[in-house]
């Protein structure tokens, strides 16, 4: 309790010295995605769908939950760092957020039936960019600032068919709420101050469907102790209904300290916003029980993005190729602590949904990670990323990141018969 006390607080200390922020490109469509909440799959390369991990719970692909042997808890916690560049000025900001939490009940072992049930982030919105217009009559700023997201909770099912695949499925609530704000402020105090606040409030409801296959190298050598395993994910395209609201705040002196101001609702309204689906297909490599290697391919098509049916600029699709590695002492009765710990290493490649200006804003990952036992079944895993995303071509932005995860993993015995 200890160790976790102070990772804590060493996490949130940045967060006295930064100014509270995130990505200048969550400004378009719902923001920057959210791939697995938990350290032990971002720090394999963020996706991980053909991972069994009897001791973890991911979120890409229920067919995983079949292996669960334990009921099992996790809950996630996340600290980002960003370092943002374009051609004339540099900012520094940073953000901590819950990354989401789950639990999973293995109802029937033999028949890998799992209940899994949790809450995830699935996107977020977080920017706040000033520029200053001082070669004018009256000088002023214009600010435009960003924040909320969209949430995902899910309940779902695994099974393991009498052949060699294992399914699984889950029905996801997604809700959230986007402030969109942008105004000008002027340095003449006698002149009014405008600001605009648009507000987007969400709720759809979709599904996951993903498949893992058995360990194909039995079938060509039942003596090998080495497994390969294949996996595909599916998420159904979504609807949201959204309720939208613009409201206009006049005010003098200055926006920190608004002297008066007064606030008009300009229009109220319903929309839709319709997510194109995603897909994924996964490889997993367990070399003599102690390796494991991950590769996997992540797509979503946000060129079909629409919003009130009408396209988006600025979108693509979006692509996703990650490679994990997993070092885990395959001999459980081993008496040193550090026998016991989980190393991990993965990086990815990603083209994300952003065109601005014409210019693709690609992203390219190093991760790593580890895990501390607390007990024979219980974790404190930790994950940090290193991020490289966007370009300062066309007078956009480039953007540094740092990701760092914690999460608390417990397992526990619940039921069973006498």
């Amino acid at each position: 309790m200890k160790l976790f006390k102070l990772t804590f607080l060493l996490m949130l200390t940045p967060m006295l010295l930064l100014a509270e922020g995130g990505s200048v490109y969550t400004r378009y469509a719902l923001g920057d995605l959210n791939y697995a909440y938990s350290a032990r799959r971002m720090a394999m390369g963020g996706l991980g769908l053909a991972m069994y991990d009897q001791n973890d719970i991911g979120t890409l692909n229920p067919a995983a939950w079949s292996r669960i042997t334990l009921t099992r808890f996790n809950i996630g916690l996340n600290y980002n760092l960003y370092g943002l560049k374009d051609n004339t000025t540099s900012a520094n900001y940073s953000a901590t957020q819950f990354s989401g939490f789950s639990l999973g009940i293995p109802v029937q072992k033999s028949y890998g039936i799992s209940l899994v049930l949790g809450i995830t982030p699935y996107s977020n919105v977080m920017y706040d960019v000033t520029e200053a217009q001082s070669a004018t009559l009256f000088p002023h700023s214009l600010y435009f600032e960003g924040n909320g997201g969209i949430s995902r909770s899910f309940l779902g099912l695994s099974y393991r068919l009498p052949f060699i695949f294992d399914i699984g499925a889950s029905i996801d609530y997604y809700i959230g709420n986007i402030d969109y704000i942008s105004g000008i402020d002027f340095s003449n105090h006698a002149i009014l101050n405008t600001e605009f606040l648009k507000t987007y409030k969400l709720s759809g409801v979709g599904g996951t469907f993903g498949i893992i296959s058995d360990d194909l190298l039995q079938y060509v050598n039942s003596g090998s102790s080495s497994e390969l395993r294949l996996a595909f994910s599916y998420t159904l395209s979504q609807k949201f209904d959204a309720d939208t609201s613009l409201v206009v705040t006049t005010y003098s002196n200055t926006r920190e300290e608004p002297a008066s101001g007064s606030s008009t609702d300009l229009a109220t309204g319903k929309a839709t916003v319709e997510i194109p689906s995603r897909m994924g297909i996964g490889l997993s490599f367990i070399l003599n029980k102690a390796y494991n290697f991950l590769v996997d391919y992540y797509t979503q098509p946000w060129s079909q993005y629409k919003f009130t049916d009408q396209k988006v600029d600025n979108l693509r699709d979006l692509n996703k190729i990650s490679f994990g590695l997993e070092y885990r002492n395959p001999d459980t009765r081993a008496a040193g602590f550090w026998e016991h710990v989980a190393l991990r290493a993965g990086l990815s490649y990603e083209e994300t949904q952003y065109v601005i200006k014409g210019t693709e804003i690609n992203q390219f990952s190093v991760m790593g990670g580890f895990s501390i036992p607390l007990d024979n079944v219980n974790t404190l895993d930790f994950g940090v990323e290193y991020a490289a995303r966007g370009s300062n071509d066309n007078n956009l932005v480039k953007e540094n990141l740092v990701k760092l995860n914690l999460t608390l993993n417990l397992g526990e015995l619940w039921f069973f018969r006498q």
